[in-house]
């Protein structure tokens, strides 16, 4: 359900938000384009546009056994930093599914 309701807030401010917000909102659309696109499972699980602030669930964080938390630091920003840390994200799910392959893992 947040997931469905961050995505209609993306869809709203990429249609009449303001510069920043419409810039954080593609930026975030485009993470989650691609990385659906590749076969990735993505929730949009907090969004603020005004903020630029966003956090992004790869895998299913509704069936996963084990969850891995990355918080970027001071200084980040989504347009530029949201697809660094979303690899991140990703490289740690694959190490934790490497180390427990019968685990679901999610970040």
């Amino acid at each position: 359900a947040r997931d469905r309701a961050n995505r209609l807030v993306l869809a709203r401010a990429m249609a009449i938000g303001d510069d920043a917000s419409r810039g954080t909102a593609t930026a975030v659309a485009q993470e989650i384009s691609d990385r659906e696109t590749s076969g990735e499972q993505v929730q949009l699980l907090e969004l603020d546009v005004e903020e630029g602030l966003v956090a992004l669930g790869l895998g299913d964080l509704d069936t996963a056994d084990a969850i891995g938390v990355l918080v970027p630091g001071m200084g980040n920003d989504v347009t530029s930093d949201l697809d660094g840390v979303a690899d991140d994200a990703a490289t740690v799910a694959d190490a934790a599914q490497a180390a427990a392959p019968e685990l679901a893992v999610a970040t």
